[in-house]
């Protein structure tokens, strides 16, 4: 996400599940692009659902802000 413009993210968010804006938004929080975050905030509902980053039967960690459970990346 190093070199990718905000803008392209929205482009590509638009119309996306709630569940796929919030694994986006986790991976570009991840990534220490909080600009791209706040760009996406806007496109979510207020109440996200809980989703799944890897299997479903792995929850190795919680990530509150996206309701997410993430069974890939280390922790930061």
């Amino acid at each position: 996400m190093r070199a990718t413009a905000p803008a392209d993210v929205l482009t590509e968010a638009r119309g996306k599940s709630a569940s796929a804006l919030a694994r986006l938004s986790y991976l570009a929080e991840w990534s220490g692009r909080q600009d791209i975050v706040e760009t996406l905030i806007p496109l979510l509902p207020e109440r996200l659902p809980v989703t799944f980053l890897g299997p479903r039967g792995h929850r190795r960690r919680w990530v509150k802000r996206w309701r997410l459970y993430d069974a890939l990346l280390p922790a930061r």
